[in-house]
C-alpha cells in the first residue's frame, strides 16, 4: 500500500476523531491500528525523496532552469497524477515540465541497460527499501520502516 494511502487515512481518521461530537471510543479504536512515528517516517521520506530529486535536478538535467525544478518535483511528487507509484512517466511527459529528456526506442542497446537498472531498483524497494535514490556518482537507499 502506497505510504500517501496510509497518510491519508490516518490524517482522514483523525480529523473526523477531533470533529466528532458524539462519542469519540470508535475512532480511537481504528487509530490504534495505526503507529503515529511510521505516519512520521512515511512523511520524512516523502520529503527527503522531493529534496533529493531538486537538487539532483537542480545540479542535473534543470541546471539552467532553477525556477521550474520546484514545479517538476512537485508534479511527479503528486499522488493524484499518477494515481500508483508504479505508474510509469512517459519522456512526453518529462519534456512537458522541463526535463533534459533524449527519447531512446526500446530497440536500442542502451534500452537493455536501462531495463536492466530498472528491474534492479525495483527489486530493492519491493523487498526492503522505501526509496532508492542512485545519481551517476552515488546511490543510497532508505530502509522501510518496520
Amino acid at each position: 500500500m502506497p505510504a500517501n494511502v496510509i497518510i491519508e487515512s490516518y490524517e482522514a481518521l483523525l480529523q473526523e476523531a477531533v470533529a466528532t461530537k458524539g462519542r469519540v471510543e470508535p475512532y480511537l479504536q481504528l487509530l490504534s491500528n495505526y503507529d503515529p512515528s511510521t505516519i512520521v517516517g512515511f512523511k520524512q521520506a516523502q520529503a527527503l525523496g522531493e529534496d533529493i530529486a531538486k537538487r539532483a535536478l537542480q545540479t542535473g538535467m534543470m541546471s539552467t532552469q532553477g525556477n521550474r525544478v520546484g514545479g517538476a518535483v512537485k508534479f511527479f511528487a503528486n499522488p493524484q497524477r499518477g494515481k500508483t507509484h508504479e505508474r510509469p512517466i512517459f519522456w512526453q511527459e518529462a519534456q512537458s515540465v522541463g526535463l533534459n529528456i533524449k527519447h531512446i526506442d526500446n530497440r536500442d542497446p542502451i534500452w537493455m541497460l536501462v531495463s536492466d537498472l530498472h528491474q534492479r531498483g525495483d527489486f530493492a524497494v519491493s523487498t526492503r527499501l522505501s526509496k532508492l535514490i542512485e545519481t551517476c556518482d552515488q546511490d543510497f537507499g532508505v530502509p522501510a520502516p518496520r
